[in-house]
């Protein structure tokens, strides 16, 4: 896989996809099936996957198919935590492409309208409850999940505040808030999304009191 660049419905350059600080620090960086599991349980979803690049028979003979029943669409980081089982990982973190963003894409009309928890949800929680290859997870490791259901559940309250769907009930987070925030203190990049989740949460919280009472 590769870094990226982002660009507008014009062609121009906007910024660049997301990469952990520790990446973005090195030209290239190998994972194997643990390092990355573990990466991914604390960053998200940081591979882009059109600049994914294996063998056709690493598809067809060890893949198979993308497990999209299970998965919806984040099926692509299943198949490359499978990938990273047969061999180590490959990133170049250089921005060797170019990811178009635009008002009118599929991927931005979605993130706005989207009131149901993300499918990144469903990969990361089927790989913790049911570790694979002897993989040990740490108490540290299973706690980003909750920091992960925290900033979804943030962004599909807004979602539900700003499209003024009244017919949709606010979900609510069901983890620690203070043991979220303690884990998300360790690093900048975690502590400002747990600060704008709770920032989403306290300005929508009086819209839900009135729909309890009204």
């Amino acid at each position: 896989a590769t870094g990226a660049s982002i660009i507008n419905g014009k062609g121009d350059k906007i910024g660049e996809r997301f990469l952990p600080d520790f990446l973005r620090d090195t030209k290239k960086a190998e994972f194997r099936f643990d390092d990355l599991l573990k990466s991914v349980l604390q960053f998200g979803n940081f591979i882009t996957c059109p600049s994914v690049m294996a063998r056709s028979t690493i598809y067809r003979d060890d893949i198979g198919r993308f497990r999209g029943e299970l998965f919806g669409t984040s099926s692509d980081l299943d198949v490359w935590l499978r990938f990273s089982k047969l061999g180590r990982f490959g990133i170049l973190t250089s921005p060797l492409m170019r990811y178009r963003v635009s008002e009118s894409s599929y991927t931005v009309r979605e993130t706005k309208r989207r009131f149901t928890e993300h499918d990144l949800l469903k990969v990361l929680r089927h790989y913790v409850s049911d570790p694979v290859d002897g993989l040990r997870l740490t108490s540290r490791d299973t706690r980003y999940l909750k920091f992960h259901e925290l900033k979804d559940c943030a962004a599909r309250r807004l979602n539900i505040v700003l499209s003024r769907r009244r017919d949709l009930m606010l979900p609510q987070f069901s983890g620690p808030w203070l043991e979220t925030t303690l884990l998300a203190s360790k690093s900048p990049y975690h502590l400002r999304l747990v600060a704008i989740s709770l920032a989403i949460f306290l300005l929508t919280f009086p819209l839900k009191m009135l729909r309890i009472f009204k």
